[in-house]
């Protein structure tokens, strides 16, 4: 092999079962990421965690077929750089950064978000996935950016998780 990362978010998607080599516990975590039930994987910096979680993506995308499911996989290994006078800025910038995933996931599989679709995922009146994709990329940018100097991101048209939760 002589390809060599440093971290599993510069490996392609294509390319992560083919890197992949698991063990019994392994399979039980990554059973448990694929599960619809909620699981919490935790451990040190550089234990794998997001190459299994990147695993279970693939997995997830292998057995759904035809939009069953349509596993997202988002990385907040930026976190540590948002400084804003945001109180709840972590869960703005991860939810902005999820939504802004989601979109991305869905057009490259294929999928059209509806301007019905689209107001779910924004607060504003847009009629398009790439308007709000654009105003979601903004506010993770600026969230992402505030480490420059204590700074205000505006979230008004940042949707409240509750607006797009499905039942």
């Amino acid at each position: 092999m002589t390809d060599f990362y440093l971290r599993t978010e510069s490996i392609k998607p294509d390319d992560i079962q083919r890197l992949s080599v698991i063990n019994a516990q392994d399979k039980s975590i990554i059973s448990a990421l694929c599960s619809a039930e909620p699981c919490l994987l935790e451990g040190s910096r550089g234990t794998g965690k997001s190459f299994l979680m990147r695993v279970a993506e693939q997995e997830l995308e292998a057995r759904s077929g035809k939009g069953l499911v349509l596993p997202v996989f988002v990385s907040f290994n930026i976190s540590s750089l948002i400084e804003t006078d945001d109180q709840l800025q972590f869960y703005h910038w991860m939810l902005a950064k999820t939504l802004k995933s989601l979109i991305n996931k869905l057009r490259k599989n294929g999928y059209v978000v509806s301007s019905e679709s689209a107001g779910l995922l924004s607060n504003d009146e847009f009629d398009t996935a790439s308007d709000v994709e654009s105003d979601l990329k903004k506010i993770v940018k600026d969230f992402e950016n505030s480490y420059k100097g204590k700074s205000s991101v505006s979230i008004d048209n940042l949707p409240d998780i509750e607006d797009t939760r499905t039942q």
